[in-house]
């Protein structure tokens, strides 16, 4: 698992996993796709989103800084994402949004909106949290 800082959370899947060079774009392309990750890194800052991406054929899991930052994660905290999270859902409704990402996953459905309960890290309070999940790659089958 590898957390995504806001800065390169677009421009990097993993250390393992290199997106194509950007050396290779000419000079005023290459300005022009670091000035649109900034943009999309300021929005996505102001608006409080806490962006991640999950291959659910590995298992392995990426998160941005505004993920930790929503979840009271500190930067240098070492959490298995999902568990972490999977904990903090309440009881009530892990059913409602394990189905609803089913129907994304099984390709029923292109994308998925559910609201469901979230404890603070604290287990004082429950948040109400939107999850507005999206496939956005899919296998050949």
């Amino acid at each position: 698992m590898k957390d995504i800082s806001q800065d390169d959370f677009l421009s990097r899947g993993s250390a393992e996993k290199q997106p194509t060079s950007q050396a290779a774009l000419p000079a005023e392309a290459q300005s022009a796709r670091m000035a649109e990750l900034e943009l999309v890194a300021e929005a996505i800052s102001a608006s409080d989103i806490g962006v991640y991406r999950i291959d659910v054929v590995s298992g392995e899991v990426f998160v941005a800084g505004s993920w930790r930052k929503i979840m009271g994660v500190g930067a240098d905290e070492e959490v298995c994402y999902q568990s972490e999270w999977r904990a903090r859902v309440h009881p009530e409704d892990l059913q409602k949004i394990a189905s609803a990402h089913q129907e994304c996953i099984d390709g029923r459905t292109s994308r998925v909106v559910v609201e469901y309960r979230l404890r603070a890290r604290d287990g004082q309070d429950w948040f109400w949290m939107c999850s507005d999940t999206v496939a956005s790659e899919r296998d050949s089958k």
